[in-house]
């Protein structure tokens, strides 16, 4: 029916390869993005997001009570947002103590 060369049937064999490839990479790329957001959810379950979190959730951490908490409160609101947990330390009361105490009970988005 069809009558390909030798060097013919070796250049679609090429082709079709990789197009076989150029699918399996990118299901690949699909899979390993859906695992990331899913690392992240599980990583952060049970924290609380600092640039969302209410007065009331902040006072639920150890470590952090009311006057600290609005001095967070009162960061966030002046500076926008925080880009990373270590921003807290720049707020009065935040020592190096207090934040080893705290950061893992936070997180950013």
């Amino acid at each position: 029916m069809f009558d390909f060369t030798v060097q013919e049937r070796r250049v679609i064999l090429f082709f079709l390869s990789m197009m076989i490839t150029g699918i399996a990479v990118s299901y690949l790329k699909k899979s390993h993005a859906r695992a990331e957001i899913l690392t992240d959810l599980y990583q952060n379950i049970g924290k609380i997001n600092l640039n969302t979190a209410d007065k009331a959730s902040l006072v639920s951490i150890p470590g952090i009570a009311d006057k600290l908490a609005d001095r967070i409160l009162e960061y966030r609101d002046k500076e926008g947002s925080f880009l990373d947990r270590e921003d807290l330390k720049q707020i009065k009361g935040i020592t190096n103590y207090r934040y080893e105490k705290i950061k893992d009970y936070l997180f950013i988005k």
